[in-house]
């Protein structure tokens, strides 16, 4: 059976889902003992996913729905206001392109 460090690191989750190492291990430990009712739906929900070969696509995907706030996170919301601003400008499809290629390695 897959597990879910197979895929991400719990440093990658804590990043992806803004929350602390020792919270992703707390939630892991509870997962891997079938403590579902204690932990966070959404945190359950995506690691029934990565155990069920979700790619890392997917995972990111999930979690940017999920926990990502714009609002929350100065370096995005401050892309998101130079990619509004400048997007006559910018070569989108480039950047699209170069981010795709980033994730291919991870």
């Amino acid at each position: 059976m897959r597990t879910i460090t197979d895929t991400v690191t719990i440093t990658e989750l804590s990043r992806l889902t803004n929350k602390s190492r020792p919270t992703i291990y707390k939630w892991l430990t509870l997962y891997e003992n079938e403590k579902r009712d204690e932990m966070p739906q959404a945190i359950a929900r995506l690691f029934d996913m990565i155990v069920s070969s979700g790619s890392k696509k997917e995972i990111y995907q999930f979690c940017e729905d999920q926990f990502v706030s714009i609002d929350e996170d100065e370096n995005l919301e401050e892309i998101m206001r130079l990619l509004r601003t400048y997007r006559g400008k910018l070569n989108l499809e480039k950047i699209r392109n170069y981010i795709l290629e980033e994730m291919k390695d991870e």
